[in-house]
């Protein structure tokens, strides 16, 4: 979730952004494969602003995550493989994913995103919308044949650091400056609402949710 976490980033900081000298997405989570309709979210903000303590465990295909065998093996043993989510955090993932589209034709600044071509962790289509709506002047997408998610991870993973290394190159042969300094004072952050009074009302609308399912499910029987 690395991408998402600094595209919402930069959303937030727009006085950050327009100082960067480049960007580099690597399979950024812009898009998910599985879709959420309107009342999925709904649900899940609620959970999220009232029963937090709710742990999800995720469908992930471990074997799909790279084709590096040795690397699924290494997650398997070490137990890194559970993919458990809080509510809140899984709120604020679907949340965000809205906003990047929303806001992908106010980006201006300069970016390289390389994909996966097989990635079955996040949705390469919606990240090539958001590279479309975009107006940086300096802007790449970089297809990896064959690769899954954990590009580094991959066989052919020197396409990824080739990529990159020009990218690099070239940025600084058109200019790019050095950052700077940073003030910590400057930087917006999302502000978390406190959900305790609705902690009620989503109960009984939950409640009344699942026993709509149980008896469409019965009648369905």
């Amino acid at each position: 979730m690395g991408g998402l976490t600094v595209n919402t980033y930069l959303a937030l900081n727009p006085q950050i952004a327009e100082k960067l000298a480049g960007v580099i997405f690597s399979a950024p989570f812009f898009g998910s494969i599985k879709k959420f309709g309107a009342i999925d979210k709904f649900f899940l903000g609620g959970l999220a602003s009232g029963f937090d303590e709710l742990v999800f465990a995720n469908e992930l295909k471990l074997h799909k995550i790279t084709r590096n065998k040795q690397f699924v093996r290494m997650v398997v043993n070490q137990r890194k493989a559970t993919p458990l989510v809080t509510a809140s955090l899984f709120s604020s993932c679907f949340n965000n994913l809205d906003s990047v589209q929303e806001k992908a034709s106010k980006v201006q600044y300069p970016y390289l995103m390389i994909l996966g071509e097989k990635d079955m962790i996040v949705d390469n289509a919606a990240s090539r919308a958001w590279h479309g709506k975009t107006i940086s002047k300096t802007k790449e997408i970089k297809l990896m044949a064959g690769a899954f998610h954990e590009l580094t991870k991959e066989p052919n993973n020197t396409v990824l650091y080739e990529t990159l290394l020009k990218f690099c190159v070239k940025r600084v042969a058109e200019g790019a400056q050095a950052f700077g300094v940073l003030d910590p004072k400057s930087i917006n952050v999302a502000k978390l609402s406190d959900g305790s009074p609705r902690r009620n009302r989503i109960l009984i609308a939950l409640i009344v949710y699942y026993l709509i399912g149980l008896v469409l499910a019965i009648i369905k029987r």
